[in-house]
């Protein structure tokens, strides 16, 4: 039994070093992306949306909250699947069939 865990760790030290790396690396990366772009797309949408002299505040803000959040969880979707494609792709696992 100790034979097969010593096979295995040494057959497994290698690719958690190198490839195990990156993959936390693309994680934390995804994550600082997703926070970052949450913030820009907040600022930008409050920026972009027009004042408008008929709504009144509390109508414009619920119409900046709603496309902030539309925006924000497009965003994060997109990222997410970006990341998971980069992760499979450095596992191993052919990604241009799942692109086409």
């Amino acid at each position: 039994m100790e034979q097969v865990f010593a096979e295995w760790a040494k057959k497994l030290l290698p690719w958690v070093l190198t490839h195990g790396v990156k993959i936390v690396f693309t994680i934390i990366g995804l994550i600082i992306v997703h926070k970052v772009s949450g913030r820009f797309i907040a600022k930008i949408v409050r920026i972009a949306v027009v004042p408008d002299r008929f709504t009144s505040k509390q109508a414009e803000k619920k119409r900046e909250d709603t496309l902030i959040r539309i925006f924000t969880w497009t965003s994060y979707i997109l990222i997410w699947i970006m990341g998971v494609l980069m992760i499979l792709d450095e596992i191993g696992v052919p990604i241009g069939p799942i692109l086409t």
